[in-house]
């Protein structure tokens, strides 16, 4: 689009200098204009870019909606998905089942790895072989596991453990 408006202003500079040279002209001069309005189509090539250009930024309009409106969807189906799954622990925790074989794929269920849950704010003062020092302050979880692990009073007042979450694993086959 670009080459072609300059083309076509090229081409509406070279015609209104011939213009002006043949008929002794002035650049305001209304027959110039008029004359120049007939003989070139720059006016009609602008008019049609401007619309190309108003076009493009409503297809952008339009590209941005379809695009918040599946990134909501593929939020909802991940949630979904979340929730499913949620489900089918329960159900297999309920039943007993550690592992189902089915055709096309196998589940199996196993229990993650305990967490370690801080119960203090980790900016007080606390023993500093519990603490990371960073910009703010967070807790030294591998620290606080340790330190739980050998029944560390100071620990145990910080932190405790939490029960391990079930871990689903879907294996395609």
């Amino acid at each position: 689009m670009t080459t072609l408006l300059e083309a076509a202003v090229a081409t509406h500079l070279a015609l209104k200098e011939q213009l002006k040279a043949e008929y002794a002209l002035n650049d305001d001069d209304q027959t110039l204009i008029d004359t120049l309005d007939g003989i070139s189509d720059l006016k009609e090539l602008i008019a049609y870019a401007a619309r190309q250009a108003r076009y493009e930024e409503a297809q952008c309009e339009a590209c941005k909606t379809l695009i918040a409106s599946m990134q909501e969807r593929m939020r909802r189906r991940g949630e979904k998905a979340e929730k499913i799954r949620a489900a089918i622990i329960v159900a297999m925790e309920a039943a007993g089942e550690k592992k189902i074989d089915a055709p096309d794929f196998t589940i199996s269920m196993r229990f993650g790895k305990p967490k370690v849950v801080t119960t203090l704010d980790p900016s007080a003062l606390m023993p500093e072989r519990y603490v990371k020092t960073k910009i703010t302050y967070s807790w030294d979880k591998d620290a606080l596991a340790g330190g739980l692990d050998n029944f560390d009073a100071e620990a145990m007042k910080i932190a405790h453990w939490e029960n391990p979450e079930p871990v689903l694993t879907l294996r395609g086959k």
